[in-house]
């Protein structure tokens, strides 16, 4: 049987027109998507959620340090341990920049030091500052400018703030170098004071100290003062002791001798989970959702496995989507609790907000699945302008959470990195880049053989040779291929 003329056909030119019409629906669909991709990235917030991050970054001074518990850090208390020493920053003690000035690690030498407590006005000098336990660092000084040099450990992101007067180290410093240059109109006796405020860990105790250095014009590399050495301010100054409850009080908070891996349960199974989500099955059911269904004039799968789950595309795709859901709420849960047990916000930083909004994002598409318009009765209908419209917010709501899932992944790896695991996530960071990779190429490959699928064949796709069906398998097939309008063929020998 050849397939039946229609009563009624659409012209060349009416065809045409839908088609337009279709092309431009879809590239304006591609350039929303991409429009709210590039808006996501641009207004992305700043991470607020480490020490020294949890001040504000216009505060300057002595209001820059935390005078009472911030998120999981105790309040401040002073430790005589944490040491400065001032040098020269360069060998001839002039103000040229080092080459090397933004490796952490350098050694500065002894015949740099300055012993007493003294700069040089105008000078440039180096701080270095040491504290008992590794952690993040908050340094301000009264007067100067600090050199910015990164606010990491590689030198990259914005350290030096408040015209230099402040300064923010990220990362886990047991000793830091600062750049300083002194102030030119200092005359000699003029007082500059250094304050630090430094915290172990995510949930170390605040642990402060200060010192407070006087101008010097005449000092110079390996030269003496001419004052008496007597009449000199003496290097370090002497530190007041602390009673034995405040000792005790800041051994029990300080959290020195805790694990850098210290990341937690609860967050690691929140990880875990959020990955099994978005990294997994909610992928998989746009996958499904997207490349399993048939074209419309496809014959039968000669594959059984294949025919199955193009007959059976939208059970699975609400499966895994759903499933998915379920794990990214489990973790959504496992966070909430992790961070409630640290007694600090919720949404400070820029991964809680990512996470809200993929969350939000993916529970409102099984929420407009109820809402959808019916679809046409009869395959050749023309769709309805609701059930369009449907379509194309559900399809721009699923790109926009999947959008959101992979930044809400790559700030939590930096948010584990803050809290001390970067180890681990470092090996979990590349392990995902290697798969987003992958899913990039499997989606053009799956891309390009939908393409062929719908615009190539030729008139072969509307027939399914009788030779490869039997009377006990597949006469559901030859329905399903007469009502898509497809013909028969008959092979020899049948």
């Amino acid at each position: 049987r050849r397939r039946p003329t229609p009563t009624s056909r659409p012209s060349a030119m009416a065809t045409t027109s839908a088609r337009r019409r279709l092309r431009r629906r879809r590239a304006s669909g591609f350039a929303t998507s991409l429009a709210l991709l590039l808006a996501l990235f641009a207004s992305r917030p700043a991470a607020t959620r480490a020490h020294p991050n949890l001040v504000d970054r216009d505060r300057c001074g002595a209001d820059a340090h935390p005078s009472t518990a911030r998120a999981a850090h105790a309040a401040p208390l002073t430790d005589p341990s944490i040491s400065f020493q001032l040098a020269w920053a360069a060998a001839d003690g002039s103000d040229t920049a080092q080459a090397n000035e933004l490796d952490g690690g350098r050694v500065i030498p002894a015949s740099w030091h300055i012993h007493s407590a003294e700069f040089k006005p105008g000078g440039r000098h180096t701080l270095i500052v040491t504290t008992p336990c590794e952690g993040e660092i908050l340094l301000t000084a009264t007067a100067g400018a600090f050199v910015d040099l990164g606010d990491r450990n590689a030198g990259s992101g914005v350290g030096a703030r408040c015209s230099g007067a402040r300064y923010d180290l990220r990362g886990d410093w047991s000793i830091a170098l600062f750049v300083w240059n002194a102030p030119a109109v200092a005359v000699d006796g003029d007082a500059v004071e250094f304050k630090v405020t430094t915290a172990a860990h995510h949930d170390g105790g605040f642990r402060t100290n200060a010192v407070t250095l006087v101008a010097n014009g005449a000092l110079s590399v390996g030269g003496a003062a001419p004052e008496a050495p007597s009449s000199r301010p003496s290097y370090p100054p002497p530190a007041p002791p602390l009673s034995p409850a405040d000792q005790a009080a800041l051994d029990a908070s300080s959290k020195c001798d805790e694990r850098a891996e210290a990341l937690g349960t609860k967050f690691t199974a929140h990880g875990w989970c959020a990955c099994i989500a978005w990294a997994i099955l909610v992928p998989a059911g746009a996958y499904v959702a997207r490349y399993a269904k048939a074209p419309r004039d496809a014959p039968p799968s000669k594959r059984e496995l294949l025919g199955a789950i193009r007959d059976s595309w939208f059970s699975i795709h609400r499966a895994l989507v759903s499933i998915g859901l379920f794990f990214a709420f489990v973790g959504a849960m496992l966070s909430y609790s992790a961070v409630e047990d640290e007694n600090a916000g919720h949404m400070g930083c820029a991964h809680a907000y990512y996470g809200v909004a993929t969350l939000l994002a993916g529970a409102s598409q099984p929420l407009n699945a109820f809402l959808r318009a019916d679809k046409p009765d009869a395959p050749d209908a023309a769709t309805s302008t609701p059930r369009k419209r449907w379509e194309w917010t559900h399809r721009i709501t699923g790109v926009g959470s999947l959008s959101f899932a992979f930044a809400a992944i790559v700030t939590g790896l930096d948010e584990a990195k803050e809290r001390g695991a970067a180890r681990g996530a470092n090996v979990a960071g590349g392990a995902y880049a290697v798969w987003v990779v992958a899913c990039v190429a499997a989606t053009i490959a799956l891309e390009a053989n939908r393409y062929r699928e719908r615009r190539g064949g030729g008139s072969g796709r509307n027939f399914v040779e009788l030779s490869d069906m039997t009377e006990d398998g597949d006469g559901a097939r030859f329905e399903r291929a007469a009502a898509r309008g497809g013909g028969v063929v008959l092979s020899s020998g049948q």
